[in-house]
């Protein structure tokens, strides 16, 4: 699979917020101690954002599994892809 194409730094800080321009996904990582999520648990991404998890998934992620990339999905959707991890949460921004 490609990668996704690099945005704007300004068009990253405003992804998952109401905007007309529209990033398909951008590119992160998780901060070090994280081990997994849970539904409702926030995840702070080292860009500044969180992200919440609504679809009541659970996963662990390794160490090596700290990159991360968030995609739109379907009907306003996003969803948090963990390189190396097959599950992806479905999240919404909170901040």
């Amino acid at each position: 699979a490609a990668a996704p194409a690099a945005a704007p730094a300004d068009a990253v800080a405003r992804f998952g917020l109401p905007q007309k321009e529209q990033v398909e996904a951008i590119e992160s990582r998780v901060a070090d101690g994280f081990e997994g999520w849970g539904p409702n648990d926030r995840i702070r991404l080292q860009n500044g954002q969180v992200w919440e998890v609504v679809d009541g998934s659970s996963g662990t992620v390794t160490p090596q599994m700290r990159k991360v990339t968030v995609r739109r999905g379907s009907f306003g959707s996003f969803f948090l892809d963990f390189e190396g991890l097959i599950k992806s949460p479905k999240v919404r921004r909170v901040q």
